[in-house]
């Protein structure tokens, strides 16, 4: 409580009976509100109009809903990312479509999300994770959580090319991969 009260950081001084975030995977019923999300997300774009997070179709969301990872606050879903195999990279997880609600950004519930989801990995015998992303408020995210900007190696560089290609060519430099050592 002494650092809440006291630092700048956090999300406020707020006492609660119970905790009122919860993260959990994905179950049927918040599709809809997994797609009002990643809808929400489209309107952050680079400065050439390309949208932040990868644009999927309902039906994509809905095949990802097994590793979709969630968190709510009293019962609301404001965050959401998808955790996937890498087949190039056995032992390692792709961490995808990473959207914190518009009204829920820079109050650290995105630190909440992606600690949890590495925890949830390790849990699980993984021994990395990667995320790939041009947002600079993403990037300093993945690098509070223990990521690192990867370049080397062959799956990174395959990685990385692939999604360069959905950006103008003036702005594929920004996109970086970050790797979490689990």
């Amino acid at each position: 409580m002494l650092e809440e009260i006291l630092t700048r950081t956090g999300v406020g001084t707020m006492i609660e009976r119970q905790q009122s975030h919860h993260v959990d995977y994905a179950q049927p019923e918040d599709l809809d509100e997994i797609e009002r999300l990643h809808q929400e997300s489209q309107r952050y774009t680079t400065v050439y109009g390309t949208p932040l997070v990868k644009p999927l179709d309902r039906g994509a969301l809905e095949r990802l809903l097994p590793h979709t990872l969630v968190l709510s606050h009293r019962d609301i879903l404001i965050g959401k990312l998808h955790a996937t195999e890498l087949p190039e990279a056995p032992q390692t997880q792709l961490i995808s479509g990473f959207v914190i609600g518009e009204n829920h950004q820079d109050s650290q519930h995105g630190q909440l999300l992606v600690t949890e989801t590495l925890g949830r990995l390790r849990e699980r015998g993984y021994s990395a994770a990667a995320a790939i992303t041009a947002s600079d408020r993403a990037k300093r995210l993945f690098q509070r959580s223990g990521g690192t900007a990867a370049t080397r190696g062959v799956w990174q560089m395959q990685r990385l090319s692939q999604s360069r290609q959905r950006y103008h060519p003036a702005e594929r430099d920004s996109v970086e991969l970050y790797e979490f050592q689990l």
